[in-house]
């Protein structure tokens, strides 16, 4: 286990480092990254103070779990960045496209770090109640603290990273009203907020009643890997497609409520329902690949088919991932359709 945590430990504190390079536009990143390096510390603290036990093996799933997803976290970083060039990644990350991966990755990680959080407590052995002859050192009781091992990413040599320093600047959601309630009710720098908490807010500031139905498909949108929490990214995200911030619950309500609406229904069911249907004919539905996003089944004519006089039309079922403006806007003129 203490293998394991050490790894972790040295892969997270390498995407701290690359992080802190661009901490005005990835201070989500930031906070993922810091809680993680605080619960992976207080593991091996407890560990090596002989306080866990090292066949707790829910904890050794959990830390496996996060240890691949800093590993992938650190490839997918590499890949969009040119091998951690500077500056290069603010710059990668003002395309939605591309950032997704890595909120996806981020959201995950987070999720998997509050669980092991949560487990904690569970798993620590009791304290033996001591004889009344017995002297106890409470300063002792957790042990030696491991040094950090140098990075396993990558070979770099890379200065070190105070992992309690504040990510930079305030939350930005690129609408003024959204930005004035936020700072206002949560603080110019909450970038993540507890799902119920946000609950109270929008519907305190709004005012729109949203069933359990509506509610749900709210919470997939915003906090599609469950975590508890929904990040001030994203919810600029749900602003890009559903704002301005005064009409984004009406305009998310109206979406559920239109007939062409078909919410969780896979891609598999979405050519059942269309696979016979006239060409033209389609349907809106949450995307299967991409969770939180939406996308669109719709029926294309084939080409060269000509059917009888009377007979409707039908064709190829075609599944397109639907994009923001401000997604479609940041890709290449050239770029394919993103097919589902």
């Amino acid at each position: 286990m203490m293998e394991l945590v050490s790894r972790s430990l040295s892969r997270n504190a390498e995407l701290l480092v690359v992080f802190f390079q661009e901490a005005a536009n990835v201070a989500d990143f930031i906070r993922v990254a810091q809680e993680t390096d605080v619960v992976l510390r207080k593991v091996r603290d407890l560990f090596s103070g002989g306080k866990l036990s090292p066949d707790s093996s829910d904890a050794v799933a959990y830390l496996e779990k996060i240890d691949s997803v800093l590993s992938e976290l650190g490839q997918t970083l590499s890949q969009l960045t040119d091998g951690y060039l500077p500056g290069r990644l603010g710059t990668t990350l003002s395309n939605p496209n591309r950032r997704r991966k890595l909120d996806q990755l981020s959201s995950s990680l987070r999720g998997e770090v509050s669980s092991l959080r949560d487990l904690l407590p569970l798993l620590v052995r009791p304290r033996p109640t001591p004889g009344p002859e017995a002297a106890v050192d409470s300063g002792a009781q957790y042990g030696p603290v491991l040094p950090l091992q140098p990075a396993a990413l990558h070979p770099v040599r890379r200065p070190s990273v105070d992992c309690t320093q504040e990510p930079a600047g305030d939350v930005q959601l690129h609408d003024t009203d959204a930005e004035e309630v936020w700072h206002a009710q949560l603080g110019p720098t909450a970038f993540f907020v507890p799902w119920p908490r946000l609950v109270r807010l929008l519907s305190g500031t709004l005012h729109v009643p949203l069933p359990p139905g509506h509610l749900r498909a709210l919470r997939h949108v915003l906090d599609s890997s469950n975590t508890g929490s929904v990040s001030a990214s994203k919810f600029a995200e749900f602003l890009d497609g559903f704002g301005p911030f005064r009409a984004c619950l009406d305009n998310f309500v109206a979406v559920l409520s239109a007939p062409w609406w078909h919410g969780f229904v896979s891609a598999d069911e979405a050519k059942k329902f269309l696979e016979m249907q006239p060409a033209g004919t389609y349907l809106v539905r949450f995307s299967s690949t991409n969770l939180g996003q939406f996308a669109l089944s719709f029926v294309q004519p084939s080409a060269g088919l000509q059917p009888p006089a009377g007979v409707p039309v039908v064709g190829r079922v075609t599944h397109v991932k639907i994009k923001t403006a401000a997604a479609a806007a940041a890709d290449a003129p050239d770029d394919p359709v993103a097919l589902e």
